[in-house]
């Protein structure tokens, strides 16, 4: 698989045990934080074109992965599983049209203005979000099934 490196993910293991219920919640939201900034400079980088795009991954290329991931345990599967929630967490607050990011700008702009963008305006930019999501969908698809090789 192209985009997912095993020896990468089992170098990155580390066992954190927490003695009580606290240092749990602390560990899990520190351990999210450096997850959720590490998304945001893959992004960065994705939008600098320094990263291949034949890296990203479909539904088909993250089911291979996950398969791949749970051969190694329950506990790791698990992991992979909070990367993936967080990683479409933060995508779905991108301000792209259609998704909760979009929504917010249109907020925000209604905040700014004090008045809501006009229903054409709202429309035309949840059509070119749906052309872009799907576009986008259509794209990580190709590279599952005719760039990974696998």
């Amino acid at each position: 698989m192209r985009g997912f490196n095993p020896e990468i993910w089992e170098n990155e293991r580390v066992l954190l045990r927490a003695q009580s219920l606290p240092e749990a919640l602390t560990l899990g939201l520190a351990t999210t934080r450096k997850v959720a900034f590490s998304i945001y400079r893959s992004l960065r980088k994705m939008v600098g074109r320094e990263v291949d795009m034949e890296s990203l991954s479909g539904p088909v290329g993250i089911a291979k992965i996950a398969y791949k991931v749970a051969e190694r345990g329950f506990v790791e599967l698990l992991v992979f599983l909070g990367i993936l929630s967080i990683n479409l967490a933060i995508l779905n607050f991108l301000p792209i049209p259609i998704l909760d990011g979009g929504h917010m700008v249109f907020l925000l702009w209604e905040g700014i203005t004090r008045r809501k963008p006009s229903i054409t305006v709202i429309n035309w930019a949840h059509a070119a979000g749906m052309v872009f999501l799907l576009s986008l969908l259509v794209f990580v698809m190709w590279i599952d099934f005719f760039v990974s090789g696998n």
